[in-house]
């Protein structure tokens, strides 16, 4: 089993399950799907709510959520929330901050979120400059229209120029070469997301001037430079002497899943690059449409990822014993396991054990102190 709490420093004190996330979810959806309904609604006239124009609707949406979000009382998961601030904070002062592996994958699923911080950058315009008052027609351009070609480049490149300088910073720390490569892989996302989104703004149909050239070449040279990152460094696969796996699988009983991630990353990555720029492509389909599909498409792709990275990382941990697998047998002697756990071994003295676990991770540290060799 992976050890979540372990591999992301969690206090087993605050977090909650897979359970609570649900719910949550659930929570969140059923508030947007309301307040589509109600947006969608008014814009068809159907239904009417105090005379309340559509655009109301989303600013409330976005107000409310900001709301939930940095709620300042002891609600809504108010602990959980500070350790998610504390990881933010990491990556947006990075490279001041910290480089711990829960660091490195918040900044890693920012890069997923280019497109949606230089969407959420032109809400915040809109609705501030007023243009949401002074614009009757939908093909209007305004005030945010120009303010978005600055802007929508610098926001959309954040996160991968924070994930660069982490990879510098971890460089200069462990001196391990591998970490430059990790900084190019960035460098050259970054470098197609500023040309993506500057190009995206442009007149059609688009004049293919060699900057669009070198764009198209850099988009498929990144693709398969990410693609191949993410099967061979993120997740360890592609070994031949193990059919083009890696030795040691905890997801063994599915193992073909792991030949499905390999095949089905390739194109989820060509998806990603697309949905990275607001060029329009004309296919058939509404352009908006297909950016949603393109959005539903790079949540699945990263979800994949950060489910095996952490597998990855799980593998990784236990290969230099920084984890341990215990098995918790019923009380009389059975051989049938009531539980199995995983944790940090107690002999670093770096993680405390809590609950029914307390007296192994004790029994490890008594096992140093005696002065014998580590236990496998």
């Amino acid at each position: 089993r992976v050890n979540y709490v372990f591999i992301f420093r969690l206090d087993p004190r605050t977090w909650f399950d897979y359970r609570r996330i649900f719910k949550a979810a659930a929570f969140l959806t059923a508030i947007w799907l309301l307040f589509f309904f109600l947006f969608v609604s008014t814009v068809l006239g159907n239904i009417t709510v105090f005379n309340f124009p559509p655009e109301i609707y989303p600013l409330v949406l976005v107000v409310l959520n900001l709301t939930l979000v940095f709620f300042p009382f002891r609600a809504f998961q108010r602990k959980s929330r500070n350790v998610l601030f504390h990881m933010l904070l990491n990556v947006l002062i990075a490279p001041f901050g910290n480089i711990r592996f829960q660091t490195l994958y918040i900044a890693d699923v920012l890069t997923s979120m280019g497109k949606t911080l230089s969407d959420f950058q032109y809400t915040v315009c809109y609705y501030a400059s007023g243009d949401w008052q002074n614009i009757p027609e939908m093909n209007q351009e305004g005030v945010c229209k120009e303010i978005g070609r600055i802007f929508a480049p610098i926001v959309s490149a954040l996160p991968f120029v924070w994930r660069f300088m982490q990879c510098v910073k971890r460089y200069r720390r462990t001196g391990v070469r591998a970490n430059l490569g990790n900084a190019a892989k960035y460098c050259v996302a970054c470098t197609v997301v500023i040309i993506g989104t500057i190009n995206g703004y442009q007149s059609y149909p688009i004049v293919w001037t060699p900057v669009m050239i070198f764009w198209c070449f850099l988009i498929i040279f990144s693709t398969l430079y990410t693609y191949s990152w993410d099967i061979t460094m993120d997740w360890g696969l592609c070994r031949p002497k193990y059919k083009m796996l890696r030795k040691h699988l905890l997801y063994r009983p599915y193992i073909g899943i792991y030949y499905y991630l390999i095949i089905s990353n390739l194109m989820f990555r060509f998806a990603w690059s697309l949905y990275l720029t607001p060029a329009q492509l004309y296919i058939g389909i509404n352009p908006e449409f297909f950016a949603s599909i393109l959005a539903v498409v790079e949540i699945y792709r990263r979800m994949q990822w950060s489910v095996f990275r952490v597998e990855y990382e799980q593998v990784i941990n236990m290969g230099e014993h920084k984890a341990l697998h215990f098995e918790i047998f019923e009380e009389g002697g059975n051989s049938r396991p009531k539980q199995e756990a995983s944790f940090m071994a107690g002999i670093t003295g770096d993680w405390v054990g809590h609950g029914p676990f307390y007296s192994i991770v004790e029994t490890l540290r008594s096992h140093k102190d005696e002065g014998k060799p580590p236990l496998e």
